[in-house]
């Protein structure tokens, strides 16, 4: 999914979730602090809890290939972050020796992260290829 699709997807759902919004601004609000807290948990800052609300992953597509009869092909695009971040494990986020070399794998924030490309067969008929690699966001989870 390219990045103006990305895009226009966000807009059609901004513009989706402001409409329902509008239309249910009739009814009375009924969610308070209390009920934040209860529903997300406590959040330490107040842009974190905008993030709790506003925050989504778009998810990772399925990496079946295109095969051998769609053999000509574009160039890959860059890596763009997909699905949410999960606990994995890397290599130097283990224990480290006196010395300071962390050579062992330990738990480490993860994020799946894919990319694409189009190819098309004789008949000029498409078919989008994607695949996926993980990248490490930091030690500890």
């Amino acid at each position: 999914m390219s990045i103006s699709t990305r895009l226009s997807f966000i807009t059609a759902l901004l513009l989706l979730v402001l409409s329902a919004g509008a239309v249910q601004a009739q009814e009375a609000a009924t969610m308070n602090s209390e009920d934040f807290v209860a529903r997300f948990g406590f959040q330490a800052s107040p842009t974190s809890g905008l993030k709790v609300v506003t925050a989504f992953a778009a998810a990772c597509h399925s990496t079946t290939p295109c095969g051998s009869a769609y053999g000509a092909c574009a160039n890959w695009s860059s890596f763009s972050d997909c699905g949410d971040q999960f606990c994995g494990a890397a290599l130097g986020c283990g224990e480290c020796d006196e010395w300071g070399h962390c050579e062992a794998y330990g738990p480490a924030l993860k994020q799946l992260r894919e990319r694409y490309r189009v190819c098309f067969n004789q008949l000029g008929q498409s078919c989008t290829e994607y695949q996926l690699a993980a990248s490490t966001g930091g030690c500890g989870c």
